[in-house]
């Protein structure tokens, strides 16, 4: 006697999670063996799994949106004075049929004595953000750099500080980076967020550009806010 169809996807489906799972599985073991063989490249301490650095940055606009936020692939040291981090951030929005799931690869940066203001930038979305400033949401715009005010949304309390924070340099660096990064400062800490979760070998070139991004806004933080 043949089983019933509704039996046999039953079956199938049961299958095709187990592989999916064990693919999974197997995919983050390579990409956490790939780190860790990049960290030790970079002279930087690994950790699979790193949930006080998480605690660190309680507070940061970044990991306030969304649940279930967490920081694996840790890549952890320092480059001179500056504490330095590399981490694959995960995180949850919604529930049951609405649940996302989020992967991106965040830079964590700290430096002595760094003094910034709390800011929060991020590419700018078509329609939905002209929404949110009809209905009052917030852009620091820049009335001479209009390609910059296009492009990316930023926001702060201290809008006066973040202004002459936000010189040509700055603004310029940002460009470079591409649209697809967030970023995030306040007092000694620096945020820089992918988008995508970069690969292991790309792992120095985005922790360079970062350190970059440090250098220019150490450079132009105000002296007095």
């Amino acid at each position: 006697m043949n089983p019933p169809p509704v039996a046999l996807m039953i079956a199938f489906a049961v299958v095709l999670v187990v592989a999916v799972i064990a693919i999974s599985r197997q995919l983050s073991a390579r990409r956490r063996e790939s780190f860790s063989a990049a960290a030790v490249a970079l002279g930087l301490e690994f950790r699979p799994d790193l949930p006080e650095l998480l605690g660190e940055l309680a507070g940061m606009h970044l990991l306030a949106h969304g649940h279930s936020h967490k920081l694996v692939n840790v890549m952890r040291g320092a480059r001179g004075a500056d504490s330095v981090a590399i981490a694959d951030h995960r995180w949850v929005t919604g529930g049951g049929k609405n649940r996302h799931a989020h992967r991106a690869s965040l830079a964590v940066l700290r430096r002595p004595r760094l003094r910034l203001p709390a800011f929060f930038l991020r590419p700018q979305r078509a329609v939905i953000d002209d929404i949110g400033r009809a209905l009052g949401g917030q852009d620091i715009n820049f009335p001479d750099d209009a390609e910059f005010s296009r492009a990316f949304v930023l926001q702060g309390e201290n809008e006066a500080a973040i202004r002459a924070m936000f010189g040509p340099s700055l603004r310029q660096q940002l460009r470079e980076l591409a649209r697809e990064v967030r970023v995030e400062g306040r007092g000694e800490t620096l945020l820089v967020e992918r988008s995508r979760a970069v690969a292991a070998d790309e792992a120095t070139t985005f922790l360079d550009k970062a350190a970059a991004l440090l250098e220019v806004t150490s450079a132009a933080q105000p002296r007095a806010w």
